[in-house]
């Protein structure tokens, strides 16, 4: 017999680690033709890693290599290679070698200072440093003579400081060794106006010559400006293939959304009767958004409809065949909810009551089927002058709203109350009539004010309430009541008439005022212009009384 437990597994055969690297480090070997075209395609930081990982990587960098890879980055590195051209294009500082170039598009701190963070280099030096160390290192400085020196200063390749016609200090190196910066420094201006005034030489040989930097014809500045400006046109013939390829990507996901889109409609008209297809399917395209994905394309001019299609118009593959048959279903209710409570031919108003007469006298020539009820629903707010009034909420949510104010009305029975929702529970305006003028609209804004105090708060309104509100309305309007806003009018001209009486005295103002209670008396004989006139006259009366004291 055998016992299981002093049975033992065999031991496993170690692996050889060393056969293993030399599997896979034989599997990575490259020559270094092919790391070179490699490296083409690398952005800077990764061309950077790769390059000073070896001494042989870093002697194959160039300039081409460089450039190109601060395009791929198309970032800080980019608006670097733009101002190194423009400063490389006049021949105005010395030609950075290809590894400065690399530490430069990759450069996050001042090369000076290594505190402040850097985007990029400076404008107008081509050196990667902060604001600090150019304001307080002494990078510029101004020569005493400058304004004589301007044969100098005004050549393409000294750069000078346009704020204050400041210029290179000193010659400068990086950590390297490598000289960087501007040609011309503050030491070299006096040297070639004499060598130019006495006609011994001029500023471009004597750069040539004198300071050790290429002439125009160099191949240092030739093969960095060629480079990049053969780069930036191929990046920007490739940035316009890219925008008209999205273009086209674009258009052809439109047509496709418009294609499910009228699919979806026709579908819908098979749901919907004769009379009222056209109407409710009416519809118009908008064309300036570009990503249908989150705006509409395609907009219904009747908003009860477009607010329970947008969904599926802005997600048109969300949509199914039973969501289409309740869609259909919910608008046909609607049809039917305005035929069977007769609310279009105003069966329900009786001749016997004032206010439900001056209702139907009214809308009698404005409701003549259907489409005239969900046209009305569309007309936007308006103030009480008339114009369009500023909504919290937007527009369309707005109409939605309305909507389901006035459907839900209708459903309980409140048919003056549906009626009212129309006009946003305003119907302070039967009271007044088309009439025009000032006095008309001092009265429209009385009966306003009235009528939305004698509803009370906003909310599920009854026909009762409507009732009750036309009431009030009438009989205060009846007794020449004054709106509280008129009387808060009132009060502030009475301020206003106080501080011009303690101004220009007792005596000339009560002339001024008679003259104009005169010609407001001429121009508008109301009662309420009378209560007013009263209250003006006891206002003067105790400013007297209170003056003579």
């Amino acid at each position: 017999t055998i016992n299981l437990l002093d049975c033992k597994p065999a031991a496993k055969k170690p692996r050889s680690k060393k056969r293993s690297l030399e599997a896979v480090g034989s599997s990575i070997q490259l020559p270094l033709d092919a790391l070179g075209l490699v490296m083409e395609f690398l952005s800077p930081r990764q061309l950077y890693n790769l390059a000073f990982s070896c001494k042989k990587l870093r002697a194959r960098v160039t300039t081409e290599m460089v450039v190109k890879s601060a395009f791929v980055d198309n970032c800080n590195a980019k608006k670097t290679m733009e101002y190194l051209h423009q400063l490389l294009s006049i021949k105005a500082m010395h030609v950075p070698s290809p590894l400065r170039l690399l530490r430069l598009v990759n450069g996050k701190r001042c090369e000076f200072c290594n505190k402040s963070r850097v985007r990029h280099v400076r404008t107008r030096i081509g050196v990667f440093t902060c604001k600090t160390c150019i304001e307080e290192g002494g990078m510029w400085t101004q020569p005493s003579n400058h304004t004589s020196r301007k044969a100098v200063l005004s050549h393409r390749r000294v750069i000078v400081n346009k704020y204050a016609a400041r210029i290179w200090a000193e010659p400068r190196t990086d950590a390297t060794g490598e000289r960087i910066g501007c040609l011309v420094t503050f030491q070299d201006v006096d040297r070639i106006f004499d060598r130019v005034t006495k006609r011994q030489d001029t500023v471009d040989s004597y750069i040539q010559q004198n300071l050790l930097a290429p002439s125009d014809t160099n191949e240092a500045f030739q093969e960095f400006n060629s480079v990049y400006t053969d780069t930036l046109a191929r990046s920007e013939k490739i940035a316009q293939e890219q925008k008209e390829q999205k273009i086209a990507k674009r258009k052809k996901r439109k047509q496709i959304y418009l294609a499910i889109i009228e699919k979806m409609i026709e579908d819908l008209k098979q749901l919907l009767d004769e009379p009222y297809r056209s109407f409710f399917l009416k519809r118009r395209k908008i064309e300036h958004h570009k990503d249908p994905t989150l705006y509409p394309l395609v907009q219904f001019e009747v908003a009860y409809v477009d607010t329970m299609l947008r969904p599926f118009v802005v997600s048109p593959s969300s949509i199914r065949k039973n969501t289409l048959v309740e869609i259909g279903h919910a608008i046909k209710k609607k049809i039917s909810l305005l035929t069977a409570t007769k609310f279009v031919s105003l069966e329900f108003l009786s001749d016997e009551d004032p206010f439900e007469m001056a209702l139907n006298t009214h809308f009698s020539a404005k409701f003549n089927d259907v489409k005239s009820v969900f046209k009305r629903l569309e007309v936007p707010k308006l103030n009480r002058r008339g114009f369009l009034e500023m909504l919290e909420v937007p527009e369309s949510r707005y109409k939605e709203r309305r909507a389901n104010k006035f459907f839900s009305r209708l459903e309980k029975g409140q048919l003056i109350s549906g009626l009212a929702s129309l006009y946003d529970d305003d119907l302070s305006w039967i009271f007044v009539g088309n009439t025009a003028g000032e006095a008309a609209w001092r009265r429209k804004d009385a009966a306003r004010d009235f009528w939305f105090g004698a509803l009370g708060v906003g909310g599920d309104r009854s026909d009762q309430q409507f009732r009750a509100a036309h009431a009030i309305t009438t009989a205060r309007l009846a007794r020449g009541d004054s709106s509280d806003q008129q009387i808060c009018a009132a009060q502030t001209m009475a301020a206003a008439r106080r501080i011009e009486v303690e101004q220009f005295g007792l005596a000339q103002m009560q002339q001024i005022r008679l003259a104009q209670a005169e010609q407001f008396r001429l121009a508008q004989p109301t009662e309420q212009n009378r209560r007013l006139q009263e209250q003006w006259d006891r206002h003067f009366a105790l400013q007297k009384d209170g003056v003579g004291k």
